[in-house]
């Protein structure tokens, strides 16, 4: 009999014990929830009785306290359509139009720019947007091919750049209408020059003279009667007439003492032996010239330092002798082109130089071009430099300035000055 009390003692222990938890738990619980609270939901799967019944417990209490004891402001997710912005789980809550605050200038990139045959424009950015744009007002057809630049701007010297920023300025021609004083420019400007006659005397100005039989006339009106005159001016005149351009070039006439007795006579000083070589120019305002030598210095020579820039020289006439310095200061190649017409002495003449590029230019035009000087029909160095690594040369097969490469095989004929 005691052990089977025993035996059920140790069977009823565990419930009563259990019972006694669940009490407890039971307070515990009671006292520290809010009973109108939202629920606290076990949702996992109780083993032993114990969490059996604290799972039963919870489920049918309501556990959650709400701390401002509002429902309607409890964490909840944002939703934004175009640019709408409501909030879930409250339908009455306003929506928010965010339209106003959007800025649709955001930075894209350009992602084509084409252009059709009919000049129209197409922007497209990386969105997929695009803008066309008409750019036929702006469009000129004018094509000018790269030696009809190099003519008319850089081989000529004209400028191209409005340095001082003024069109009032500029070179202009002279002329004036024989009012002393009196000065027109071709923009139509006048300038009048008050000249100072030092002496107050304007009876012994400089004046033009005539000759007619025995009398020479002063321009101011008087004259003087030279008993004989007429005479010796046929003799001379004869005299002139029977003596060729090369006859008073070789009796010391100077080219332009020449042009000077008769202007028609220019072209035919061309071509014309004098001071150790063919005359190819005459400047008929100051009279200096330029003299070809008589044959090529050189059939094959470089211009010399390809890849350096010499800097500095010039396209213009009287620019040669200068070029031709520049280059053998700033080239210490031998044998070159600029070398070679340096160290010329030709019919008891040291200095010569290699031509500029319109110095060479009047050399095709009143030499070879009408028969004269021997040259070859090949391309002539100048001294003229394009850029570090190209020079300026002509040919004199078909009259055509171009640039060559420093290191090509060209060419040379010295010139000298007068």
């Amino acid at each position: 009999m005691k052990k089977s009390c025993y035996v059920l003692f140790i069977f009823l222990f565990p419930l009563f014990v259990f019972s006694q938890n669940v009490q407890v738990l039971g307070g515990i619980i009671a006292d520290s929830i809010n009973v109108n609270s939202g629920h606290i939901r076990n949702l996992g799967n109780p083993v032993s009785g114990q969490d059996a019944a604290t799972k039963s417990y919870v489920d049918n209490n309501d556990a959650v306290i709400d701390a401002d004891a509002d429902v309607t402001n409890e964490i909840q997710d944002l939703n934004l359509v175009n640019n709408i912005l409501t909030i879930t789980n409250n339908g009455a809550a306003t929506d928010i139009d965010l339209s106003s605050y959007l800025d649709n200038t955001d930075s894209q990139i350009v992602t084509l720019f084409a252009i059709d045959g009919s000049n129209i424009l197409t922007i497209t950015l990386e969105d997929g947007n695009s803008k066309e744009v008409d750019l036929s007002a702006y469009l000129d057809d004018t094509v000018l091919s790269e030696a009809q630049v190099d003519a008319y701007a850089d081989d000529n010297g004209y400028l191209t750049i409005e340095i001082d920023g003024s069109v009032t300025n500029e070179i202009q021609d002279i002329s004036t209408d024989n009012t002393p004083g009196n000065i027109t420019l071709s923009d139509g400007s006048t300038l009048n020059l008050n000249v100072t006659d030092g002496d107050a005397n304007s009876m012994n100005e400089l004046q033009q003279l005539s000759i007619n039989e025995d009398t020479i006339f002063i321009e101011n009106g008087n004259y003087i009667i030279v008993d004989g005159l007429a005479k010796i001016n046929v003799i001379y005149n004869l005299s002139i007439a029977s003596y060729s351009v090369q006859q008073r070039l070789d009796a010391g006439e100077t080219p332009i003492s020449i042009y000077s007795s008769d202007n028609s006579l220019l072209d035919s000083l061309y071509g014309k032996t004098y001071q150790g070589g063919l005359i190819c120019h005459l400047n008929t305002f100051n009279g200096t010239g330029l003299i070809a030598a008589l044959n090529d210095q050189s059939t094959g020579a470089e211009w010399g330092c390809i890849d350096t820039l010499i800097g500095g020289t010039s396209n213009k006439l009287a620019t040669g002798q200068a070029n031709t310095s520049l280059i053998i200061a700033g080239c210490g190649e031998t044998g070159i082109a600029a070398e070679i017409c340096n160290d010329l002495d030709n019919l008891g003449y040291d200095d010569w130089f290699l031509p500029s590029k319109d110095e060479l230019n009047t050399m095709y035009f009143n030499l070879k071009f009408n028969g004269y000087g021997n040259f070859d029909n090949d391309i002539y160095w100048s001294s003229t430099e394009k850029q570090a690594d190209q020079g300026k040369g002509q040919d004199f097969d078909s009259g055509v300035s171009d640039n060559y490469s420093k290191d090509s095989s060209k060419l040379v004929r010295a010139v000298r000055a007068f």
